[in-house]
């Protein structure tokens, strides 16, 4: 937003009558001029040269507020402005020069400006108001505006949904939007995006939808009243950070075998005969499983005693995390040799007296988030990590093999 700084041509100092007199006044009309632009949003500054010593000391305030424009506007409400019309036409001049020296606009409206405008456009004022000046003046700050919005984009990340292999966003106002002559609401804006993604609603209201995975351009445009317009860019990265679905099925029996010539009854079941129907949006999934309680059965891992059956795999051979590299998977051992394809059940399960024993199986179901084609791998790419989620079955494990005679 634009800054600006008011002040008036009245120095008492330079009217002898006034200052043996000792009579001051408030520039009404000065301050009425000011709260209006404050109100139309614009930094406003006031230096009130009443009891200034010579208009130098409008340089300070200058130097600080450092001000698009400087407006000298003259208290009309005051006949004192009407007086020693020399004097403080000079001082008008000297801080209209001084102004000029920062860059500013200058503005002026005045009783003695609008008598004699020639000679205050000749010595630097760019802009004379004659007659009424507040509502003129708000009018022509906005019509001299030459410069665009200004805003920031800022890129995102996103996820696709769990139900299509694409992304939605809900677009933001433009980040720090803000221009010379108008509030942010007050402002045009929008955005375009490539073919093939679509953008719906109305301002403050965009939705972008349809972004599959990958990286999109969005072009974020702002316009104000004069027809200023700017454009940036900003990039949305739509990863796979969504979980697959899993879905099990339930009552589920294991009948025990064996050799035929010994008590050795066991059975496997693997993740693919668990699995009812368990999706993911983007890619194929994988099954692992593991049980949540009970012994190995017999599926021991590399170093001879590892319960294979309590784990899922090996982190799939990586010895080590690698921070942005490699993660490792919650209830994977470096010992385990099954991979998490199957568990095995056996006579332990079964409790004694009884004829079947209830244990928990948890399937946990994989995507290819990372999109390097291997399914629950350890890899981070690019920030994209394989993604699972999982569930549970509940196996009633019965022995029908018959009695051994021995």
């Amino acid at each position: 937003m634009r800054n600006i700084l008011f002040s008036h041509s009245y120095f008492m100092r330079f009217d002898p009558k006034q200052w043996a007199t000792g009579q001051p006044y408030a520039p009404l009309g000065t301050l009425y001029a000011a709260a209006l632009m404050r109100q139309k949003g614009y930094e406003v500054s006031l230096l009130d040269t009443m009891f200034a010593y010579g208009p130098e000391e409008v340089i300070p305030p200058l130097q600080k507020q450092q001000p698009d424009f400087f407006v000298l506007y003259d208290d009309g409400f005051n006949y004192l402005t009407k007086m020693c019309l020399t004097n403080m036409r000079e001082a008008a001049f000297e801080m209209m020069k001084f102004a000029k020296q920062k860059g500013c606009t200058v503005i002026v409206s005045s009783s003695d400006a609008t008598d004699h405008f020639e000679q205050y456009l000749l010595e630097g004022a760019d802009f004379v108001i004659l007659g009424e000046a507040e509502q003129t003046l708000a009018d022509l700050i906005k019509a001299v505006d030459e410069k665009a919005p200004s805003f920031d984009v800022k890129d995102v990340t996103i996820s696709v949904d769990p139900w299509e292999c694409v992304a939605n966003f809900t677009v933001e106002l433009p980040w720090e939007l803000q221009d010379n002559c108008a509030k942010p609401e007050e402002l045009k804006w929008g955005v375009r995006v490539d073919p093939g993604v679509s953008v719906s609603g109305t301002q403050p209201n965009y939705r972008i939808s349809n972004l599959p995975k990958g990286e999109h351009t969005v072009t974020y445009w702002a316009e104000d009243c004069c027809g200023n317009y700017t454009e940036k860019t900003g990039v949305i990265t739509v990863i796979d950070a969504t979980g697959p679905v899993p879905v099990a099925k339930q009552n589920i029996v294991v009948s025990l075998t064996g050799s035929g010539t010994g008590a050795d009854g066991s059975g496997k079941i693997y993740g693919w005969q668990i699995d009812n129907g368990s999706y993911d949006q983007c890619s194929d999934v994988k099954f692992e499983v593991r049980r949540l309680s009970g012994g190995a059965c017999g599926n021991v891992g590399a170093n001879g005693t590892h319960n294979n059956n309590s784990t899922y795999n090996d982190n799939n051979g990586f010895t080590s995390e690698i921070p942005g590299r490699v993660w490792f998977h919650p209830n994977d051992n470096a010992q385990d040799t099954d991979g998490g394809d199957f568990v095995k059940f056996c006579c332990e399960d079964i409790p004694a007296g009884s004829d079947h024993g209830l244990h928990e199986v948890e399937m946990r179901v994989w995507d290819d988030g990372n999109m390097n084609g291997i399914y629950g791998d350890n890899e981070i790419i690019d920030g994209m990590k394989d993604n699972y989620n999982t569930t549970w079955v509940t196996i009633r494990v019965e022995n029908k093999l018959p009695p051994t005679l021995v």
